[in-house]
């Protein structure tokens, strides 16, 4: 199920009557183009001279970019709304996960038969579904144990990873390369060196229409031109 802003309200007056007696007064509510989080709340907060902390101008988002389990949708909505249930309540909790979020949580999974997690890991299924057509330059990576790693990295960070990768010490071998395929879309493009271990062969069916990269001095072009 994709999200629409006509579903997530109506889930959240819903679960706002159901898990919360109807405390909340709904927020602004939006969808988002996040293919990370299918989830978020936004806010403004000032410290205050107690060091607590002043929460305002808060604002739902949930993303419409993943067809996942109606379920998912829900618990994701829900996981939200313990989000801004602390805040509008001006709660002071231990971490943004912390005591007052997860006995929440809890709570709600207990007494409603939900399924709310602190993270929710997406399914084949729900990584497959993003099948938008967009281009990825990432770097594939043979470790010294014999295990295979990605890393997608965006075009304003290349040169910074370019440089550090070939002096990691695990690193047995890489390649620079771009593809348009969907099936890169499932990794996030990070800002540190976070390497995830793939699967060689699914890897490999992947990279057939992928183009190799090579660097002179501060030019990145493929390998092997196709004219």
């Amino acid at each position: 199920m994709i999200a629409t802003l006509e579903y997530v309200n109506e889930a959240f007056d819903r679960f706002n009557k159901l898990c919360f007696e109807g405390s909340l007064s709904k927020p602004p509510i939006s969808l988002s183009r996040s293919r990370k989080a299918l989830g978020m709340v936004r806010y403004h907060k000032n410290k205050m001279p107690d060091g607590r902390f002043h929460y305002y101008d808060m604002q739902m988002l949930i993303s419409d970019m993943r067809d996942v389990e109606e379920s998912v949708l829900e618990d994701t909505i829900l996981h939200e709304m313990i989000h801004y249930w602390i805040m509008s309540n001006q709660m002071q909790d231990s971490s943004v996960h912390g005591k007052i979020f997860r006995a929440k949580m809890n709570q709600i999974n207990k007494d409603f038969g939900r399924n709310i997690t602190i993270k929710h890991r997406l399914t084949e299924e729900e990584q497959n579904s993003d099948t938008e057509v967009r281009i990825h330059i990432f770097c594939v990576i043979k470790f010294t144990d014999g295990r295979t790693g990605i890393i997608v990295v965006a075009k304003t960070r290349l040169f910074w990873f370019w440089d550090r990768i070939r002096v990691y010490g695990i690193v047995r071998d890489f390649k620079w390369m771009a593809s348009n395929d969907p099936y890169f879309n499932r990794f996030p493009r990070t800002r540190t060196l976070k390497m995830i271990i793939v699967d060689e062969d699914e890897l490999k069916q992947h990279l057939q229409y992928a183009k190799e990269l090579v660097r002179e001095g501060n030019v990145i072009k493929e390998k092997y031109p196709r004219y």
